[in-house]
């Protein structure tokens, strides 16, 4: 008789669980529909992640899978678990969000927190702070700029074809070894304005750092997936990401900081940017302790300090300027570096889009007296095309 309380007991038990479950993922899976928003459908808890909860598929296929779902249809619903997303197809939807609507649109969906070194960047801030960075980020990127260090580019470009045609005489060459070095030299001389030389000095620790943050973060592909889908589970991450290159690469940037304040040092380059956000900072504060907040001197400075980007420069955290830099090392190299790889791998397995190219390549140096210019370079159309995919 016991056995068959406690069997009945544990059963209503169990489906009550089973209800209460079920209820509670229909409340959630219920807000496009109830929207009138075409949706791809959900599972229980996974929402449309299962396969990238598990990790069986990257999540630039993944997506793409859930974008091919909703083909037919400008924007439709998705769940990340059981959080609504809302995925746009129609491009000139999406241009619009981007910037007419961007006000309504700010967060990207990653943790931002108000201390310490934190994901921040120019991507995942708010819109306030979006802004304020492209604005202060806009004179390094310029046409006039890129043209003025156009020649830097070359002279590694030049150095990189030395290298690489010595050593094919002896033996064959790790292609993506080699650009992985000619971009960190090339990155390192627009963030720092100083030669790394990665490709001549084979135990380079800025190559060998900058390699093994990249395994850090391929070999903890959930972290990203925890940091995106389950931020309370956040704190988790430091257990699982290598932290040997980020004290390498910010201890270099407290290096050249300290060089170039010592020296009274002032270059037009991304850390300079940096430099210059901090020091107005600093110096903003610096005088609020000095007067101690002496209400005259708010009086004069109120005007200064409560318009915008001013207001915005001074709530700046010192993380999210410092991590600007890591960023800007992290996310760059990775990015040209993949460029680079995909487009001489597809020129290897097509000889003659390859002859196309070196041709096209050949002839604009012709039209521009034999030398590699920005402007022979912007005459390349076919090299755009092969970049770009749209070669036939």
């Amino acid at each position: 008789m016991t056995f068959v309380l406690n069997s009945t007991t544990f059963i209503l038990f169990l489906t009550n669980i089973l209800l209460f479950i079920y209820y509670h993922f229909n409340i959630y899976f219920n807000y496009w529909r109830e929207r009138g928003v075409p949706y791809v459908r959900p599972l229980p808890f996974f929402g449309n992640i299962k396969d990238l909860f598990f990790q069986r598929t990257s999540e630039a296929l993944h997506y793409a899978w859930l974008y091919n779902k909703l083909d037919g249809h400008r924007f439709g619903g998705i769940y990340l678990l059981t959080k609504p997303v809302l995925l746009v197809r129609d491009p000139q939807l999406a241009r619009r969000i981007l910037d007419a609507d961007v006000d309504y649109f700010s967060h990207k969906g990653i943790l931002e927190k108000d201390e310490g070194f934190n994901t921040y960047c120019v991507l995942d801030t708010d819109v306030r702070k979006c802004e304020l960075l492209r604005n202060k980020l806009i004179p390094i990127f310029s046409l006039n700029r890129i043209k003025e260090t156009f020649q830097i580019l070359v002279n590694f470009s030049a150095s990189m074809s030395k290298i690489v045609e010595k050593l094919i005489l002896y033996k064959s060459i790790n292609i993506a070894e080699a650009t992985n070095r000619f971009v960190t030299d090339v990155y390192g001389y627009y963030a720092l304005s100083f030669d790394i030389r990665s490709m001549k000095e084979i135990s380079s620790p800025y190559y060998e750092m900058g390699v093994r943050l990249g395994k850090s973060y391929k070999s903890s592909s959930f972290v990203g997936f925890i940091h995106k889908h389950l931020p309370k589970l956040s704190f988790l991450i430091v257990f699982f990401i290598d932290h040997q290159p980020m004290k390498f690469f910010l201890g270099i940037y407290y290096a050249a900081v300290k060089l170039r304040r010592t020296n009274n040092i002032v270059k037009e380059d991304f850390l300079q940017v940096l430099i210059d956000l901090e020091n107005f900072k600093n110096r903003h504060d610096l005088e609020l302790n000095r007067r101690n907040h002496d209400a005259i001197i708010l009086t004069t400075n109120q005007e200064e300090s409560d318009t915008w980007p001013q207001k915005e420069l001074l709530a700046l955290q010192n993380g999210f300027i410092i991590l600007q830099y890591f960023l800007f090392w992290n996310a760059g190299t990775e990015m040209v570096c993949g460029i680079l790889n995909f487009c001489l791998y597809e020129l290897a397995m097509n000889p003659d889009v390859q002859d196309r190219l070196r041709e096209d390549v050949n002839s604009s140096l012709r039209q521009h007296g034999g030398e590699l210019t920005y402007d022979a370079v912007k005459n390349m159309s076919y090299m755009n095309q092969v970049i770009h995919g749209e070669c036939h």
